[in-house]
């Protein structure tokens, strides 16, 4: 019985939250992790798909994380969000619970990429 109403009061906490302030947090996540992209960039290389070597501190590593995290990433929320839009307020209709689903993808994920580049920067 505890369980349902924490549950509850957990899922009234969620609602009060606007999208706006949503929208905001994920931004400034973007934004941090756009940093510690540059950061880690600065610190290692990294190898392509196509078996290729970027050197330590150069533009195009700096480029190609920029591209992925600022562009690429937000579309592939965008596609994970159909799959979360299923469990939010189905008494809304579908394109609102889209745009609330799309952003609570991209505050989850953006968190989860911003612990791990910390995570890889402390270790070095």
């Amino acid at each position: 019985m505890e369980n349902t109403t924490s549950e509850k009061k957990f899922k009234n906490e969620i609602s009060k939250v606007s999208n706006r302030v949503i929208f905001l947090v994920s931004l400034s996540l973007i934004v941090l992790n756009s940093i510690l992209v540059i950061v880690l960039s600065k610190r290692m290389g990294v190898r392509n798909l196509d078996g290729t070597y970027n050197e330590a501190n150069s533009m195009a590593t700096i480029i190609s994380g920029l591209t992925g995290m600022i562009f690429s990433f937000p579309v592939l929320c965008l596609f994970l969000a159909f799959i979360t839009t299923i469990f939010i307020e189905k008494k809304q209709r579908y394109s609102k619970r889209y745009l609330r689903g799309y952003l609570f993808t991209l505050l989850f994920l953006n968190t989860v990429i911003a612990i791990r580049f910390a995570y890889n920067l402390l270790i070095g």
